[in-house]
This record gives structure tokens, sequence and C-alpha cells, in this order.
């Protein structure tokens, strides 16, 4: 009778086997790349498209200034009629008993051409740090993937992984399996296997629901609703030199706040400038429309200021731009030591690293001879069921070592080029 239930474990044991490998390998509908993800997310940022309606809105104010320093030619009408009852009323002599004029003019500003220059010059400085700030943000976001990739690659490796191991297991169980029927084995070391293959698919389960969980992360960063399986293929990463680093638009930054700083002097200096501005109108203007017709005539005119005293204002607007240049430099500067440090670390991180992995696939190679000849040895009864498992399980470790000190050399590679671009 033990037999019996004993059999009829195996069979249930052996069909859960094959439902399980039958139904819980994804299927993949597609695959896709790195290149793919950064040029989805790019696409669709809202950020950069907002950036580049800055940079068109620029366009525009540049527009604004050349039409501000053109002539101004306006059309004006006035009618005003101030009667008077039995002397009550207005005094005639303020008001001429009405006004009645309709006159065209024109107003030209003079000597604009510093005005017009330092103007055009703030609106370019202005531009050139929205393009900076939407490389530096491009840069920022291509990081923000490539991390999240690295980490769902992972999992997909881990993944691939387990379920390799499950085919093994399913295939040292049948082996097992007719060595206890032939009173090699004991039940018990059947069971210590069965229980070895549930604690596996149970892995490989929770693996599966974190690639899901971070595939979906993924498609979150790039802003689409994807629920497909997908395959990602292996990053394409390689490290990049070093040597423009200060070219980078982190530093091309700081050249553009010099810049800004220096426009805003020049900015100052023209709103002291003498102004002169030339004038003119014709039409008619006359206090009653008697004799309209000879009231037709026109006037020319000019204005002309210069800044004398304004309570050093300008004096103080300097200051402030020199403490802003101060404090420039000072970013500047820090940064650039902390460039200089984090690439070093990143360097050493590097070989620290390589060694490692080397030392994982060395150690790696001997406990697979290792566990072959254990399969054999435990085929052929010379060692238990429980040694071979502790040799499997040294292994999977091993594996799961390997993988993560791989992903280890794609994220170093990622923070590198983060930096140095």
């Amino acid at each position: 009778m033990g037999n019996f239930y004993f059999s009829q474990m195996i069979r249930h044991f052996l069909s859960a086997i094959f439902l399980w490998f039958a139904f819980s390998f994804p299927t993949f509908s597609q695959t896709r790349s790195l290149d793919y993800y950064l040029d989805l997310g790019v696409k669709q940022s809202p950020l950069l498209k907002d950036y580049n309606y800055q940079l068109q809105s620029k366009d525009i104010d540049s527009m604004e200034v050349h039409a501000r320093l053109k002539p101004l030619v306006t059309a004006n009408s006035v009618a005003i009629y101030a009667p008077t009852f039995n002397g009550q009323g207005y005094e005639e002599a303020i008001t001429n008993g009405g006004t009645f004029s309709v006159l065209g003019g024109v107003n030209v500003p003079l000597l604009n051409k510093k005005l017009k220059q330092s103007q055009y010059g703030a609106i370019s400085a202005e531009k050139q740090g929205i393009g900076v700030s939407a490389k530096i943000s491009e840069h920022d976001l291509r990081k923000s993937i490539s991390d999240q990739y690295i980490v769902a690659y992972q999992d997909a490796r881990q993944v691939e992984f387990s379920q390799r191991v499950n085919e093994l297991l399913s295939k040292e169980f049948e082996l097992l399996k007719a060595q206890v029927d032939a009173g090699i084995y004991k039940r018990s070391d059947l069971l210590a296997l069965t229980i070895e293959v549930h604690t596996n698919e149970i892995g490989t389960e929770q693996l599966k629901q974190q690639y899901r969980d971070d595939l979906f992360l993924l498609n979150y960063l790039c802003g689409v609703s994807d629920t497909s399986s997908i395959q990602l293929e292996k990053p394409d990463m390689q490290y990049h030199s070093a040597s423009f680093v200060y070219n980078s638009p982190v530093f091309l930054k700081f050249a553009v706040d010099s810049i800004t700083i220096e426009s805003n002097r020049r900015l100052i200096d023209a709103n002291y400038r003498p102004k002169l501005n030339a004038f003119a109108d014709a039409g008619i203007n006359a206090i009653s429309l008697k004799d309209v017709q000879q009231k037709i005539g026109f006037s020319l005119g000019a204005s002309f200021s210069v800044p004398i005293y304004d309570g050093h204002q300008r004096r103080m607007e300097y200051n402030k731009l020199n403490l802003a240049e101060r404090t420039r430099k000072d970013y500047r500067d820090f940064y650039s030591e902390q460039i200089a440090i984090r690439l070093q670390q990143l360097d050493a991180q590097k070989n620290a690293n390589q060694l490692l992995l080397q030392k994982i696939k060395d150690e790696k190679q001997e406990v697979e001879t290792l566990l072959s000849m254990n399969r054999e040895e435990m085929n052929s009864g010379i060692i238990s069921v429980t040694d071979y498992i502790v040799t499997l399980r040294n292994y999977i470790d091993l594996q799961s070592q390997l993988n993560t000190s791989e992903i280890k050399s794609y994220q170093l590679i990622n923070e590198y080029n983060y930096i140095a671009w």
C-alpha cells in the first residue's frame, strides 16, 4: 500500500513538472534593445519638449526686440466740446471751447545700436543656457533609463538561469526515481530532491515577478504603457574617453553663466547711455470745426535724455554681478574637483570588479566540474543526494554572484559615461 501511495505521489509530481514547463516559461513576443528605450524616452519626455518650446519663444523675443526698435507709427483722434451757457461752464481760456484733432504720428528711437546689441546678446545667452539645460536633462534621462534597463536585464538573466536549473533538476529527478525503484537510493532521497525542485520553482516565479516589475518601471520612465512580454538584448555599452570631460554640457553651463553675467553688465551700461528720439505728426488740430480745412499741418520734434544721478544704483548692480561671477567660479572649481575624484574612484571600482569577476569565473569552472562529477557519482550511488544538492546550491550561488558582478560592470560603465561625456 505504501508503494502505491508513493507511486501516486511521483506521478502527480511529474504531472506538475510537465504543466509547469508547459505554461510557466515566458513567451517573449519581441526583443528590444537599450537604444530602443533611450530613443523612446527622449522622444516622449515632456521636459525636453518644454525646452524646445522655450527656444522657440526666445526666437520670438528676438523678433520683438527688432520690432520695438523700429519707428512707431500711431494714429490718434480727439474730439472735446466744452459749452458755456450764460457764462456758466469751463473757463474758455483753458478749454478753448473744445479740441478737435486727427493726427498721424511717428516716433523714431535713435542712438540705439548698443541697446539693440545688448538685448540681442542677453537673448542669445538665454538661448545657450536653455540649450545646455536641455542637453543636461537629456543626459540625466538617458542615465536613468540605462540604469533601469540594466536592472531589468539582470532580472532576465536570473530568470533564464533559474529555468535552466529547473530543467537540470527535472532530469535528475527522473534518474533518481529510477534508482529509487531499483533500490539504490531511499525514498527520503527522492523527497529531498523533490523539495529542492519546489524551492527552485518558487524562486523562479519570484524572479519572474521581479522582472515584470522592473520592466514596468522601465516602460514608466519612457512614458509608455506596455504589458507584453519583452526579451531584453544584452546592453551594448563601452567606456567613453574622459579626456574631453571639461567640454561636457555641465561645464559649458558654467561658460554660459559667464556669458549671461557679461550680457547683463552690457544691459546695465546700455540703460545709462544717452537716449535720443525723433518724432513727428501730421493731420488736423483745431479748437473748432470752423474752417477746419485750414487747420491741417504737421510738427517735428526731438527728445534727448542723459542719466546723471540715480543713487549709485549702477554700481550696486555691478556688485551683484561680481558676486554672481564669484559664485559661478566657486561652483565650477568645486565640481572640477568632484569630477576628478569620482573618475578615480570609478577606475578603482572597475579594476576591483574585473578581478572579482575573473575569480568568480575560475571558481565557477571548478564547481561545474565538481557538479558534473557529483552527478555521475550520485547516479552511480556513490554519494548521497544531499551532497549533490549542496554542490548544486554552491553552483547556483556562484552563478548569481557572477551575474551580479557582470551587471556591476554595466553599472560602472553607465556611471563613468555619465560623468565623462
